[in-house]
């Protein structure tokens, strides 16, 4: 269908597993990318919500981008239409939503990590899933 930074068995999978185990009925997303993770989290039966800058370039990024691309993410979202929702937003600037899970997975320094997470822990009322990338030479 399409690549995925999704390498190890599994580990697309336990998204699906942990969004299911706490019966997430909302979910968003933060680095949507292609689509991959948002079809895994929508699997379990939640509604996604997904977001990415989509192509943008990030300053000061520690790792090598592999930059996100909006119509490859809603062409392969297409058949969870009903499920998931794109969006091309900067998520720094989203004001927190309330949702059972919480799923970041952008290729980012900690501090924007910390910040995102500290912004809106108390608006997710299940699970937050940190994920990130790999580095790349």
């Amino acid at each position: 269908m399409f690549s995925t930074s999704y390498k190890s068995p599994g580990m697309a999978d336990l998204l699906t597993y942990l969004a299911k185990s706490v019966k997430a009925k909302k979910v968003i997303e933060f680095g949507t990318q292609q689509g991959h993770s948002a079809i895994k989290l929508a699997k379990s039966g939640a509604t996604v919500y997904s977001y990415d800058l989509f192509g943008q370039t990030y300053d000061k990024a520690p790792y090598k981008q592999t930059h996100s691309d909006h119509d490859k993410a809603l062409n392969n979202t297409e058949k969870y239409r009903f499920h998931i929702q794109v969006f091309k937003y900067n998520v720094n600037k989203l004001q927190p939503k309330k949702c059972d899970v919480l799923h970041i997975d952008i290729c980012n320094h900690a501090d924007n990590i910390t910040t995102l997470v500290d912004k809106w822990h108390n608006n997710v009322s299940k699970m937050i899933i940190l994920e990130g990338g790999t580095f790349n030479k």
